[in-house]
């Protein structure tokens, strides 16, 4: 990168300062040179560029509620592609994967089911932690 070294000596290596870091950004930014500050968490869903991207919808799940996801850095007229729903909870889908797409019996499920090699999406949602 052109110039990174005289960039880094202008620039601390880390910002605490909030204040001090938007200051750096308004003059990196007039300056022409691509910048945003990054946050971790709650400032991210907060930053103006993010949000005017697009850059995270929200779904609920069933265990953590309505919470934000990121969409696709990329976007397509024709084929968007956003979350539409939250990820499955671990089991949701084991009864069509073993019985339906593997061909698994109800025994061989029920087995599975007894050794714990495979949950139900209830056993899940029950287990500590949950």
């Amino acid at each position: 990168m052109t110039h990174e070294d005289e960039l880094d000596a202008c620039v601390p290596g880390r910002m605490a300062d909030d204040r001090r870091a938007k200051e750096v950004m308004s003059l990196l930014g007039a300056a022409g040179v691509p910048i945003c500050i990054m946050r971790a968490g709650q400032g991210l869903l907060s930053n103006p560029q993010l949000a005017y991207r697009h850059r995270f919808r929200w779904t609920d799940h069933q265990v953590v509620g309505r919470h934000a996801c990121h969409a696709p850095a990329h976007r397509m007229s024709a084929t968007p592609a956003l979350p539409t729903r939250a990820a499955p909870c671990l089991g949701r889908h084991n009864q069509h994967v073993y019985q339906d797409l593997l061909g698994f019996g109800e025994n061989e499920m029920a087995e599975l089911l007894a050794n714990g090699v495979i949950m139900t999406e209830n056993d899940a949602l029950a287990a500590p932690g949950q």
